[in-house]
């Protein structure tokens, strides 16, 4: 190779040399002249005059055993492909799991999954390339696969799911019927007093309305001595059910009883067209009072008694015609407040960067993001408190938002804990405390400056905010069940928020989600204002574990979005029962 590349070079060599077979060692030089050839022994030597060429070759030939192992070490820029939105004909909702790159589809009963059309899919890298063109028809009977592809390959998938809503009720039902579809049986209770062999049908529906045809229609009387097979079919899917029923030894029963402060939810389980209802004392008195507004469900009845006293001991029964259940005592609840709720307690025990809120015993029950807008120093905090501007007491809570170096970051307190900082992308932060009570609504004294949006990271699909457009502060309370195993948090504060993944955002429809209440600020308020916001109960039967209280100055904060100009002040947060 060495004797090629020698070869090569020769012909750039200057008039009258050329170069020796051998490279190493002293050298032949020869040079032609009138003469003829003459060959003079030179000694290779870098620097002595007249031989610029040979350290020239030996540099090359040095060069050549590293010219094969020249590599572009610069990193590809990181970009982690993700869908934004999904649009699809039938889709009644979309979720997306940035951590587990899946698009669910939530399509409507009667859709067709062998041929979902989806209209059109959105991305948060305008460069992302999908392996297979995703607008189209799809049988989503299983899951689509494809790869999103940035400078990275990232694989996702876009699945459906299709559930079908079900009932089957019929005379003298006792409680609600219990459908279970992944074994396609159904099982409920009757009266005592109806005849097994002769059940009337009031209802019946367990396919796809409109298209679905069942094997027996409702008013249909049927003999519940032995289990009932009903056959259902739709387009070419073909069900069989099994029925089962049985007599209950009591024509009512009281299933569930559920207190709070000042009322208490009450259900029982009776033949929906008799006389049925609740009567309640409290304990030690003679006289019965009756429960008003009932609500009948199926072979269920509920309602919810007003006007008691907290702490106290009641006792209630419920009837169905001249039958009476046993009697039950139950005790209200207490009016319980959040620690520190005027924001008066605070100290700089965490950090000389900024002030935290302390509760009762000196245990931090509020917490703030300026562990994270510190780090870049003491002048970029954005939760404090204000001593000179508050409604009660002698400090508000005042949170604002500002461009903190490379990011922008909204003035917020929660109740939880700051996780840790996601390199210079985000923050993850630990929402909820334990909590047991379960208030009506929320009031608190409120102020707030509007900016219109001078940072703009994103916004979720269809929210109006755009650069230009007032900011919107926001106050959000929910009371929840959720497993700290299953939100990513802490048992303390059980749901995780990584500001870096959108998947993992707060959802107020979560399963785990029981109330939820919150309070928008779209323009500035003419100084302070005292606002009361509901809390709408989704179950009024479960206990709820923790309490997430959440406020920021821009609404849109995690998303990193906002107004540097905006500003809001809280104090006196109070629960009302």
């Amino acid at each position: 190779m060495i004797e090629n590349f020698l070869n090569q070079l020769s012909d750039y060599a200057p008039s009258g040399l050329s170069l020796p077979s051998q490279a190493m060692g002293p050298s032949l030089l020869r040079r032609e002249g009138a003469d003829g050839l003459q060959a003079d022994t030179v000694n290779f030597h870098p620097i002595k005059a007249g031989h610029c060429l040979i350290p020239i070759v030996f540099a090359m030939l040095l060069m050549l055993p590293l010219s094969g192992c020249i590599k572009n070490d610069i990193p590809l820029p990181y970009q982690r492909a993700a869908i934004t939105a999904v649009q699809a004909d039938g889709a009644v909702g979309v979720s997306i799991d940035e951590q587990a790159c899946t698009v669910t589809l939530d399509m409507d009963e009667v859709c067709d999954l062998s041929a979902v059309k989806i209209r059109s899919v959105s991305y948060n890298y305008p460069n992302t390339r999908p392996s297979i063109a995703l607008e189209g028809s799809f049988d989503l009977r299983t899951p689509l696969s494809f790869t999103l592809t940035t400078y990275q390959d990232y694989h996702w998938k876009i699945q459906a799911v299709q559930s079908i809503e079900r009932w089957f009720t019929v005379q003298g039902q006792i409680g609600e019927t219990v459908i279970d579809p992944a074994t396609h049986r159904i099982f409920l209770k009757v009266s005592k007093s109806t005849p097994m062999n002769r059940v009337t049908v009031k209802s019946l529906k367990l396919g796809p309305h409109d298209i679905s045809v069942h094997s027996l229609a409702p008013s249909t009387i049927l003999d519940f001595t032995d289990a009932v097979p009903i056959v259902v079919s739709w387009r070419d899917v073909r069900e069989e059910w099994t029925v089962y029923a049985e007599q209950s030894d009591m024509s009512v029963e009281l299933s569930a009883v559920s207190p709070r402060a000042r009322n208490c939810y009450l259900r029982a389980d009776a033949p929906a067209e008799r006389n049925n209802g609740f009567r309640y004392r409290a304990v030690g008195e003679e006289t019965w009072m009756e429960a008003e507004n009932i609500e009948s469900i199926g072979g269920s009845f509920v309602a919810c008694i007003e006007g008691l006293e907290p702490m106290s001991r009641y006792e209630c029964l419920a009837y169905s015609e001249e039958e009476e259940t046993g009697i039950q005592e139950f005790t209200t609840g207490a009016e319980t407040q959040l620690p520190n709720a005027g924001f008066e307690e605070y100290s700089n025990a965490e950090s000389q960067n900024y002030i935290s809120w302390y509760g009762a015993g000196a245990s931090k029950w509020w917490d703030s993001g300026n562990i994270g807008s510190t780090m870049a120093g003491a002048a970029n905090v954005i939760s404090l408190p204000d001593t000179e501007d508050f409604k009660e007491g002698k400090a508000s809570a005042k949170l604002v938002s500002r461009y903190v170096i490379v990011k922008f970051a909204a003035g917020n307190i929660f109740s939880g804990s700051f996780g840790q900082l996601q390199g210079t992308t985000g923050a993850t932060v630990n929402f909820g405390r334990p909590f047991t009570d379960r208030p009506r609504a929320v009031r608190v004294w409120i102020k707030y400056q509007c900016g219109n949006v001078d940072c703009f990271g994103g916004a979720p699909e269809g929210d109006p905010i755009r650069p230009g457009t007032p900011d919107n502060g926001q106050i959000f309370v929910a009371l929840g069940d959720w497993d700290y195993r299953v939100y990513g948090g802490i048992a303390e504060s059980p749901v995780c928020v990584n500001t870096s993944d959108k998947s993992t955002f707060f959802n107020p429809d979560a399963p785990a989600v029981i109330a939820y209440g919150s309070c928008l600020l779209d323009r500035s308020t003419v100084g302070w204002e005292e606002v009361e916001f509901p809390l709408a109960y989704r179950d009024n039967f479960r206990l709820p574990t923790h309490i997430i209280i959440s406020a920021a100055s821009s609404r849109l904060g995690d998303w990193f979005t906002g107004s540097s100009e905006s500003r809001m002040w809280l104090d006196d947060l109070r629960l009302v029962y």
